[in-house]
């Protein structure tokens, strides 16, 4: 069958989903990301839609065969952080999903129930007949829901199962500490101390949850006469225990635990004991593998091999209402849990305010300026932008070096991007003006492909050094492009006017356009505009790119935007250097001022954020420890993505050593985190066993540099 699982990325989603490919079906998932980035495992990889079950419509959900239903704000403390978001997301959310679903042709819907709907019922044991008693906003939701789903219910069209699972513990990838085993665990492993919440009176239902994911899969494969509109205990009779007992169970497993009650305890109202066998008698290929003192001790086994901490179990890492608490306190999530478009993104804190300006010592590079970053959505172009961008910190200089021409494949690039355009527009011969030259490469390609004279701007240029010293066509002035450069414009008139990787940094690239517009106006002049693509990073969902220098994050429609706003025809638009960069061909229109009315909303752009709070996340997690494990991390690519992904994801400073081949950043100290920059050669001596590739496009020639040291690490794309 070909399966939907919403809420695929969750606690039971992520044991699920290679369940069900290990039984050959497909599976796509589809998940909002709530949770991404609190990974205790890495994430089993499944195709997947990334929305918000709210957002579905009909079109989403054809050509499924079944869904089994996940997504929920799930356990009954997050249900009652707000009801009326549990009513939306939990009851009529599932609800409308589920008819949608029934009109898109699915024909079997798996509910994931729960047997929190019994709520507070005391020592008798109760069947799927028994009456309901819920005592929270969560299960209120589950009965509602498998009521609505019912009505739905239609032999050879659509078939609804409920699956109330009893309390779950286990192993997952996305591991919760809000459920009772596996929290009574950690805290036995990490404090020697099983520290009860309750007095222990309360009987609880307890199954794990590869058990969850097995019946799932079960009643997916079952007939329908069988399982049409039923409601299913899942777990194990003899698998009722009083929280007390469950205690003791843990106190025995690790060794030196001792059992710790709260003074003035009080008893959880949540009490009730559940019969299990109507599941395994009408779906005998169903039989429960695991036993609460067996899924202790895999708990106990994981917790110490993979390295649980003390401080992410106190902050709430895997526990799902901390977690949802702290997206909302980080202007990540609105009140009402969506994403929101435009915000503080994933960027927390203050950052290093030019990434590519390097320390002469340690203590100069941990101390250069800091500033914070506010990504948001410019509504006439479209334009993502750090709304907090002060160019008062972004003062360019002699430490400022961010060549990227130590590279043999960026090279490669350069030569065939000037050598295009040379051939575009200084066939003739001509002028080519570069706003921002850098180190003046493209402007020597220019001269070896046609330009008669090379004209460059860029206020770290250092005169006097080999690079400018060869070619007398060759001019660079050692300063910004500004107002009073127009003259000079008007006076050289430039065949191709170029600006590579300068955009993205000015206050109001609009305005600049603008400017350059009049200036060209009347002149054979074409413009060339090469920035990053966010396109990009929203594809590979990294924050790597995100620096304080870069102002505005530009699109394919938000650059477009830009330039016709500011009076520019776009001729040609195109990613270039495998997709990093986003390069424009513009000439001046007599009609400046063009656009108008408001960009469309860009859909990738929460998404992104999202994927890029986790990528953070995973890799802060998966760095500590890393001493511990005998690892020792390594960096290739001390430029700006390297800068940055040292400041977000290894505050710690696990990685020892960082390496580039730009010999000019040799000896000097990257800013904020203060690590000195060493040329390859130094690797040997320093025996990685892991190393960081910062730009993925280069691991082959990483790999290829390392095998010539003598290495073989790990090799980690960032």
């Amino acid at each position: 069958m070909r399966i939907l699982v919403p809420g695929h990325r969750g606690y039971i989603g992520q044991v699920l989903t290679p369940l069900l490919e290990a039984a050959g079906h497909e599976v796509v998932g589809l998940d909002t990301g709530y949770y991404a980035g609190r990974q205790f495992l890495p994430e089993p990889e499944v195709e997947a839609l990334d929305l918000d079950l709210r957002d579905v419509d009909v079109d989403d959900l054809r050509g499924f065969d079944a869904v089994v239903f996940l997504a929920a704000l799930s356990n009954d403390a997050l249900g009652d952080l707000d009801a009326r978001l549990t009513h939306e997301i939990n009851d009529a959310g599932t609800v409308r999903f589920a008819s949608l679903a029934k009109e898109a042709g699915v024909r079997r819907f798996v509910f994931s129930s729960s047997c929190s709907l019994y709520g507070m019922a005391g020592d008798e044991v109760l069947d799927e007949d028994a009456g309901m008693n819920p005592i929270t906003p969560y299960g209120t939701a589950k009965i509602q829901v498998e009521r609505q789903l019912s009505a739905l219910a239609e032999p050879g069209a659509f078939c609804p199962v409920y699956l109330r699972n009893a309390t779950a513990y286990g192993l997952s990838p996305a591991l919760r500490m809000d459920l009772v085993v596996n929290d009574l665990t950690a805290t036995a492993v990490l404090r020697g101390k099983v520290q009860l919440l309750s007095d222990g009176s309360a009987w609880r239902p307890l199954v794990h949850v590869e058990d969850i994911a097995a019946a799932m899969v079960a009643v997916l494969e079952a007939p329908e006469e069988v399982v049409l509109d039923e409601p299913f205990n899942v777990g194990r009779s003899d698998e009722n225990y009083l929280i007390r007992d469950v205690a003791a169970l843990v106190q025995e497993a690790v060794e030196g635990s001792v059992i710790e009650i709260p003074d003035r305890a009080t008893a959880d109202a949540r009490n009730y004991r559940v019969d299990f066998s109507k599941l395994e008698r009408l779906v005998p290929s169903f039989r429960p593998r695991w036993t609460v003192p067996q899924g202790i001790e895999q708990l106990r086994d994981a917790y110490r091999a993979h390295g649980l901490t003390e401080g992410h179990h106190r902050a709430g890492r895997y526990k799902r209402i901390a977690t949802l608490l702290a997206r909302i306190a980080d202007d990540a999530l609105d009140d009402d849990l969506r994403w929101r478009a435009a915000g503080t993104g994933p960027i927390q804190g203050e950052v290093p305010t030019l990434v590519c300006a390097l320390g002469h010592t340690e203590a100069e590079a941990r101390g250069f300026p800091r500033g914070l970053i506010e990504l948001r959505v410019e509504p006439r172009t479209g334009v993502l932008h750090n709304a907090r961008f002060d160019e008062a910190l972004a003062v360019y200089g002699d430490l400022y070096e961010n060549s990227l021409s130590a590279s043999a494949t960026f090279r490669e690039y350069l030569a065939g991007y000037a050598r295009t355009l040379a051939e575009r527009y200084l066939g003739a011969g001509g002028c080519v003006l570069e706003i921002g030259c850098g180190d003046g490469e493209f402007l020597r390609h220019c001269l070896e492909f046609g330009a008669d004279r090379a004209l460059g701007y860029d206020p770290s240029w250092l005169p006097g050094e080999d690079r400018d010293a060869s070619d007398p066509r060759m001019e660079v002035r050692p300063e910004l492009f500004g107002s009073a450069s127009l003259d000079v414009v008007a006076a050289e008139r430039p065949r191709l006017v170029i600006s590579r990787q300068v955009l993205e940094h000015l206050t109001e690239p609009v305005t600049f356009l603008r400017s350059l517009r009049r200036t060209l106006e009347g002149l054979q002049t074409a413009l060339v505009i090469e920035v990053p693509s966010a396109e990009h990073m929203f594809e590979g969902g990294t924050p790597w790119e995100v620096v304080y220098e870069h102002r505005s994050y530009f699109t394919a429609e938000s650059l477009a935007a830009c330039l016709e706003v500011a009076g520019f025809e776009v001729q040609r638009l195109e990613r270039t250097f495998h997709g990093l960069f986003l390069s424009a061909e513009a000439t001046p229109t007599g009609q400046p001022g063009g656009g108008g009315g408001e960009a469309p909303e860009d859909p990738r752009v929460a998404s992104w954020m999202a994927r890029s709070r986790a990528r953070i996340d995973a890799w802060q997690h998966r760095l500590e420890g890393a001493a511990d494990r005998g690892e020792r991390w390594a960096l290739w690519g001390c430029g700006a993505r390297g800068v940055t992904f040292l400041n977000l994801a290894d505050p710690g400073r696990v990685v020892g050593c960082a390496v580039d081949l730009n010999p000019r950043k040799h000896g000097r100290f990257l800013p904020g985190t203060g690590q000195c920059v060493d040329a390859p050669g130094a690797l040997p001596g320093y025996a990685p066993t892991d190393v960081i590739v910062m730009n993925p496009l280069y691991q082959d020639e990483i790999a290829r540099d390392l095998d010539a040291l003598g290495l073989q690490p790990r090799l980690h794309p960032a």
